[in-house]
């Protein structure tokens, strides 16, 4: 690593740092460093306890957990699809995880939230499948894209379809379908647990077979590679992060897209640089996204998803017309 992506690196880390501590100290009550400090580490802190505790530090690690799946996921479906347009929402992944989840809460109303965790990642790996087996035969990462979003078009379509008039799920359907951190709790935040070792794993186990990816099938075979192994557990375990990211924020678009082209402008597209740059990108447009929503029309809160549509849809627009 040059010293220039060493600082690069540090930054990015250093930035998406500024952007946690933020998410605790903006809302609709703003606190200062020293009031921060009480509510995380003095029980009988009171009112700063209630509200940094119980509600804006599990949101805010909920709101990194998610910015950290979608950048990586984004970052490894662009490496093995070679599609700079790969992303989650964009592949119709997210949706298809969302479909799944939706289902399960209209046939289940109160079901158990880590129910509905698992509800999403079956939905993730089951869309990631059908990515695989969608561009298996697909020379065009443009294709591919288009194909993508027509399977998350119809995916939402009967998201929409399934909770139209039930009372029931209304309320999760209008934060789920704009994707944000509303009623984000620890219930949400522990799921770093099982999502650190999983991530910890594949980094061991794919990381090297990724960088070779990276160079084209026909060099990965000339290194001893597998590439369609490969390509089929990385983004298998795309869906699997996708899941836990959309059982958290509901349908938030476009991070998995502009994460990895910020990460790969600092810090270049290849090696663990490139895939932990990805993370730190999307944890800092999230926790961004997540804060600026709740205070730009306190003391009521927008929907993170559409502030990352807005930072997304014109790198998407771009991508197209420099792909075309």
């Amino acid at each position: 690593m040059t010293a220039n992506m060493s600082r690069n690196v540090f930054a990015v880390l250093l930035l998406t740092g500024v952007a946690f501590v933020s998410s605790l100290v903006f809302g609709t009550t703003v606190f200062d460093l020293s009031e921060i400090f009480r509510g995380l580490f003095i029980p009988d802190s009171g009112f700063e306890r209630a509200v940094i505790w119980e509600m804006r530090f599990p949101r805010s690690l909920s709101a990194a957990l998610v910015g950290a799946s979608l950048g990586l996921a984004g970052a490894i479906l662009q490496i093995t699809t070679r599609n700079p347009l790969a992303d989650p929402a964009i592949l119709g992944i997210s949706a298809l995880s969302g479909l799944v989840l939706a289902i399960v809460t209209v046939m289940i109303p109160s079901a158990h939230a880590y129910l509905r965790v698992v509800a999403c990642v079956t939905g993730g790996v089951c869309g990631s499948l059908l990515i695989l087996q969608v561009s298996s035969g697909m020379n065009s990462p443009l294709r591919i894209t288009m194909v993508g979003f027509a399977i998350g078009a119809f995916a939402s379509a009967c998201i929409v379809g399934l909770i139209t008039g039930s009372r029931v799920v209304l309320e999760f359907a209008l934060g789920f379908l704009a994707g944000g951190l509303y009623g984000a709790s620890w219930n949400d935040a522990v799921l770093w647990v099982l999502w650190l070792p999983v991530v910890v794993v594949v980094f061991l186990l794919l990381l090297r077979r990724l960088n070779n990816l990276s160079l084209g099938d026909d060099i990965a075979q000339n290194l001893g590679e597998k590439p369609a192994s490969t390509r089929a557990y990385a983004i298998i375990f795309c869906g699997f992060i996708t899941g836990i990211a959309v059982s958290i924020s509901g349908l938030v678009s476009f991070v998995g897209l502009a994460s990895p082209h910020i990460a790969g402008n600092l810090v270049g597209r290849n090696g663990f640089t490139f895939l932990f740059g990805s993370m730190l990108s999307g944890m800092f447009i999230v926790l961004g996204a997540d804060t600026f929503a709740r205070v730009i029309i306190s003391p009521s809160e927008l929907p993170a998803g559409i502030l990352t549509a807005i930072i997304g849809a014109p790198i998407l627009v771009y991508l197209v017309r420099k792909e075309v």
